[in-house]
């Protein structure tokens, strides 16, 4: 009896202590599965999640970080006219416009009508008073260039060989992806903020962004944090369009080139509508801000379809990863490749690495 009670309070108290140092992740993975949706018994989940300067939950995570491995980026060194600061790479807090339209009958009950007592209107980047760097020009990449990259863990599965092969040319390659991060979740990880730092601090010539496999879900409301907004909405899709325009307005300022890869198909039908849909809001505000969109799904499947493997000749080369998310060695590599297309004079870049 002694040893199954010993067991039944270190299983509890080792759940208490991992609750405790992992809630950011848990809360986010809770958020994301609409968990107060489907199971209105866990809505306390979406409560916890609002509650702000909680002391105890902040602490858990500081120790959390604490002994998080960090990737240590190389020091280089900073020009004597450091193009920007921090504070002035930041951009201004942008007030979005009301929904014009009422949310569909069938929203989930977590969300209230917020946008018809807000009349905020939305305030314009006069882009055309900006004094905007010249960008470089593919196929342009020369050696000691910095190139940052930034997204989830398909941006992680690219760098597996991305940055190795950046290496390999001359580049200085900084790999700043995260794993469980996006544009839809930025009060856990705001890339806006992240990459307004890397910035100002090494300033670089290209930015590579590769995130959506943990965006499209409900929004917390930024104007208020105890009510969400639906995905797909209209005041959905104009928040988190001023997200990409942030990191692509950000980039620009500094004089960085930016290459936006596709998010490849996925196999789960509900997470591939999101992807497609997500797609095309990354593409038309890449087209928009002249950079550069990848298409992914060209050289990583078959058909307008999730493909697991692709053909070369008579061989069948697997591309994807077994969860149908990510990518396989060899699929990670031809995303590189694709990108290095853009960035090595054409006859280099046909090469074989």
């Amino acid at each position: 009896m002694r040893r199954i009670i010993t067991f039944w309070l270190t299983a509890t108290a080792t759940l208490l202590l991992t609750s405790w140092l992992l809630n950011v992740p848990i809360l986010r993975y809770m958020q994301q599965q609409h968990y107060a949706t489907n199971y209105p018994y866990l809505a306390f989940f979406d409560e916890l999640a609002t509650i702000s300067n909680n002391a105890f939950l902040e602490f858990g995570n500081k120790i959390k970080n604490s002994l998080s491995f960090v990737p240590i980026v190389p020091a280089i060194p900073k020009p004597e006219s450091a193009l920007a600061t921090a504070e002035e790479l930041q951009q201004p807090n942008v007030a979005l416009p009301p929904i014009a339209d009422s949310l569909p009958q069938d929203a989930s009950q977590h969300i209230d009508e917020t946008e018809e007592t807000n009349t905020t209107m939305v305030a314009e980047i006069p882009t055309a008073t900006l004094s905007l760097p010249t960008l470089p020009k593919p196929n342009s990449l020369q050696k000691g260039d910095v190139v940052v990259l930034i997204g989830d863990s398909l941006m992680q599965g690219v760098g597996i060989t991305l940055v190795s092969l950046l290496k390999k040319h001359g580049a200085v390659p900084i790999n700043l992806s995260k794993q469980s991060t996006g544009l839809t979740y930025s009060q856990h990880f705001d890339w806006e903020k992240a990459l307004a730092n890397a910035l100002a601090e090494q300033p670089a010539r290209y930015v590579i962004v590769m995130l959506g496999a943990n965006d499209p879900w409900d929004m917390i409301d930024p104007e208020n944090k105890a009510r969400y907004i639906k995905f797909k909405t209209k005041r959905w899709e104009e928040i988190y369009r001023a997200r990409i325009q942030s990191l692509l307005t950000l980039a620009r300022k500094q004089g960085a080139q930016v290459f936006w890869y596709e998010a490849p198909y996925m196999k789960k039908e509900k997470l591939n509508e999101g992807i497609l849909y997500l797609n095309t809001l990354y593409e038309d505000e890449v087209q928009k801000n002249d950079a550069i969109f990848l298409h992914s799904n060209a050289v990583l499947s078959e058909g307008e379809v999730f493909s697991a493997y692709i053909t070369r000749g008579d061989k069948k080369i697997k591309v994807r990863a077994n969860d149908g998310i990510h990518f396989s060695g060899e699929g990670s590599r031809i995303l590189s490749k694709l990108l290095l297309q853009h960035l090595l004079p054409t006859t280099e870049s046909e090469q074989k690495e």
